[in-house]
């Protein structure tokens, strides 16, 4: 929790904001393959990773499409929802997966936006972390569309050496849209 703490100091708020942060959120412990957000359900929360770390999966049952879309680790992309419900209210098209044992804060949207109306300061602290969280995200959905897997896979090395190290090869393959036996003739190259 100390991380998470020392993260909204960083962030300019005050000792009152930091503590009415804290009075909403809730530290939970997530195991290894665990189903942190399942698919087809309301993600009404957002998330803050402590330690560990997360994928997120696009699901479409009905196209029979699976695809991994984003990895939260501790120093990447740390905190994390379901735009896709957090944001509207309905059910989500994704599943958050815990790859390791992990502990994430966990706050509630509903309590969230009881603290924006109060204090115009934290709606400008969340609106920029969501606001920097979609661009990072943006920008890798990007990549995987207009990129090869060749240079997808050099730009994941260079601007995103964490993922190429805590995510396993599995993972990594299904993002770039690629087997993991393509996955590992792009390693040999590199």
């Amino acid at each position: 929790m100390q991380k998470f703490i020392d993260q909204l100091y960083l962030s300019k708020l005050s000792h009152v904001q930091v503590v009415k942060i804290l009075s909403i959120s809730q530290l939970k412990k997530i195991k290894k393959n665990e189903v942190l957000v399942k698919s087809k359900t309301l993600c009404d929360k957002s998330f803050f990773l402590i330690k560990g770390a997360f994928v997120c999966r696009y699901i479409d049952e009905d196209n029979a499409i699976r695809k991994i879309i984003n990895f939260f680790l501790e120093d990447f992309q740390n905190a994390f929802t379901c735009n896709d419900s957090f944001f509207t209210g309905k059910k989500t098209n994704y599943e958050i997966i815990a790859l390791v044992d992990s502990e994430i804060v966990e706050i509630k949207k509903s309590d969230l936006d009881s603290l924006y109306l109060d204090d115009r300061e934290l709606f400008q602290f969340a609106y920029n972390l969501i606001y920097e969280t979609l661009a990072v995200e943006n920008n890798l959905k990007n990549k995987v569309i207009s990129e090869s897997s060749e240079n997808l896979y050099k730009y994941l090395i260079a601007n995103c050496p964490q993922v190429i190290k805590v995510v396993s090869s599995k993972y990594i393959a299904e993002f770039m849209g690629i087997t993991p036996e393509w996955l590992s003739k792009l390693k040999k190259v590199k």
